[in-house]
């Protein structure tokens, strides 16, 4: 069991630490009058993810893919968002100057 609850408890705390200043800034970077609509599409956006997240998993799982793969692609997948999230900082340093 303790094989299973580290890794849960380090994405916890993996999601606990970026959520708050992810959501800060996305809702930040929008007028007030549209913060609505942007935690909506957040929101919206987490959800597909998660589903879609979930979804590829077992169908891999089902079509025999080994598990060590299915992890390596997950992870692969969460090193390209990373990068996508690194390629925002300069855009939004730029839209904060004016």
């Amino acid at each position: 069991m303790i094989e299973v609850l580290w890794p849960m408890a380090l994405c916890g705390m993996g999601f606990g630490l970026f959520q708050p200043p992810n959501n800060r800034e996305l809702i930040g970077s929008v007028p007030l009058s549209r913060s609505a609509n942007a935690s909506g599409a957040m929101s919206t956006s987490r959800t597909v993810g998660q589903s879609l997240g979930v979804a590829l998993v077992g169908a891999f799982l089902a079509a025999g893919v080994a598990v060590q793969a299915t992890l390596w692609l997950g992870a692969l997948t969460t090193l390209a968002a990373l990068l996508f999230s690194l390629l925002r900082i300069p855009l939004a340093a730029a839209a904060r100057r004016g």
